[in-house]
């Protein structure tokens, strides 16, 4: 954590209205730990329905379960705490994924990740947070990361 070149405090850099982007979040050591597990729940037939979502539902749950890193709980309390103390009260912030190649021409998936409304507290914030990495393997999201573009 350290203040960026407007003098707001940032992770990775620090967006407009007290949101902070925590791109590298899910770290190595956190899908390094569940790698092997994750790998084996997403070895399925995309085709086949009942597949999918049991591969969905499996990665969602390592991902949910997996022990994130203490600094990424840590620096999201900080933040948060900063926050309020800017705001003088509690502060409702949006959790949301957001991938860098979202709406390139070849790789449109906006919207296959969860969006939360209306989160408060650092708790609360980062099991959002934790929602929005397991929600990379959404049904749709493994059908993207399988299929290419031109197939529906």
């Amino acid at each position: 954590m350290d203040r960026g070149p407007t003098g707001r405090w940032r992770l990775e850099g620090f967006l407009p209205s007290g949101t902070t982007s925590l791109p590298s979040a899910m770290c190595p050591q956190t899908i390094d730990r569940i790698d092997n597990k994750l790998f084996e729940a997403l070895n399925i037939d995309v085709n086949q329905e009942t597949e999918l979502h049991r591969a969905e539902q499996t990665a969602k749950k390592l991902i949910m379960e997996a022990k994130a890193p203490k600094d990424i709980k840590d620096a999201i309390k900080s933040l948060y705490e900063h926050l309020c103390k800017i705001k003088g009260r509690e502060a409702y912030v949006v959790v949301r994924s957001s991938a860098t190649a979202e709406d390139l021409p070849d790789t449109s998936f906006s919207r296959q990740q969860e969006t939360f409304l209306n989160m408060r507290g650092s708790e609360e914030i980062f099991n959002a947070v934790r929602k929005c990495w397991a929600s990379l393997y959404g049904a749709r999201a493994i059908i993207r990361g399988v299929l290419p573009m031109s197939q529906p």
